[in-house]
């Protein structure tokens, strides 16, 4: 190519970069590699890992009896309406819900016998 004598040019042949903008590297100089990342290894696994690992694996195949999926679609039924709460009526509804259920369950235990004083009246 022809160049002009009166127009420096640097080793790149641009004559608007200066020396330091342009550095091509020489034979002494030796180009780093971008660093790669180590094999990824698989870490073992613990005891607890393990174990909740396999509940897991166990409950995810486990088939749900009638029950369950009785008392599921129960639930399901009502998250639409649960949805549309404001947070102070979802934490009054779950606060009340859970009440309701340990009513329930005291009932169960400790059943309700009523005497001649508790709410019937003699004539």
């Amino acid at each position: 190519m022809d160049t002009q004598p009166d127009s420096p040019e640097n080793e790149c042949g641009d004559s608007s970069e200066t020396e330091e903008d342009c550095h091509t590297p020489t034979t002494n100089e030796t180009m780093v590699p971008p660093q790669q990342l180590p094999s990824s290894r698989k870490r073992k696994l613990t005891d607890v890992e393990r174990c909740f690992i396999t509940v897991m694996e166990s409950h995810s195949t486990k088939k749900a009896t009638p029950q369950e999926d009785e008392d599921l679609a129960f639930f399901y039924s009502i998250l639409p309406t649960v949805k549309t709460l404001m947070p102070n009526e979802k934490f009054t509804f779950r606060m009340e819900s859970m009440k309701l259920l340990q009513n329930l369950k005291q009932a169960r235990s400790f059943p309700l016998t009523l005497t001649p004083y508790q709410g019937t009246t003699l004539l």
